[in-house]
Parts: C-alpha cells; sequence; structure tokens
C-alpha cells in the first residue's frame, strides 16, 4: 500500500485534476501580475502532467511523492471535503436561483 493510498481513496481524481488546473491559472495570474510567468521544477512538471492526462491512482501517488503540500488537494475531493461538498451541494437538482427583489 502506498502512503498516499489513505488520502486518495475515497477523492474524485478527476475532480482533483479540476481544482489543480485552477491553482496553476492562479499562480500564472499572480505571475503575470509580477510581470513573469509561474515556474515549477522539471520533475513537478513531468508528474503534473502524467496526472492531469490521466487521473489514475498510480499516477497521482507519483505526483504526490513530487508535490506531497498538494495532498489538501486531494483530500478537499473526497466526501465530506470542501470542494466535494460544494460540488455536490451546487448539483442539487432541487436549486432554485433567488429572484431579486425591490428589497435587494
Amino acid at each position: 500500500m502506498n502512503k498516499w493510498t489513505r488520502v486518495l481513496r475515497n477523492c474524485d481524481l478527476r475532480m482533483a485534476r479540476d481544482e489543480i488546473v485552477n491553482f496553476h491559472e492562479i499562480a500564472q495570474r499572480e505571475a503575470q501580475r509580477e510581470g513573469s510567468d509561474a515556474y515549477f521544477p522539471e520533475a513537478y512538471v513531468r508528474a503534473w502532467e502524467a496526472f492531469r492526462d490521466t487521473p489514475t491512482m498510480e499516477n497521482a501517488w507519483a505526483f504526490l511523492d513530487i508535490a506531497p503540500t498538494l495532498a489538501a488537494y486531494f483530500a478537499a475531493c473526497a466526501p465530506g471535503g470542501e470542494f466535494y461538498e460544494i460540488t455536490r451541494a451546487l448539483s442539487d437538482p432541487g436549486l432554485v436561483s433567488p429572484r431579486p427583489n425591490e428589497d435587494w
């Protein structure tokens, strides 16, 4: 059993991938504000691209071995995790959009 199995056991790996894409986009925007680009170590980029293109448990393990601080993203994409629960709540078919009234 890999040391990351516990974190990844119930994780929605595609959701984790999408959330990490958002993280990279934010990092790039912040770097551009400072007149630069976001840079990551080559090993990180290789592991990230493998996971991004094929979000499997094995690729997630390899990616987390390189970037252990991102384990929180994977945990947040499992039942009970922030990203998972927000996505679940927003996909509820019983949700309705509030209608503005004059008091708003």
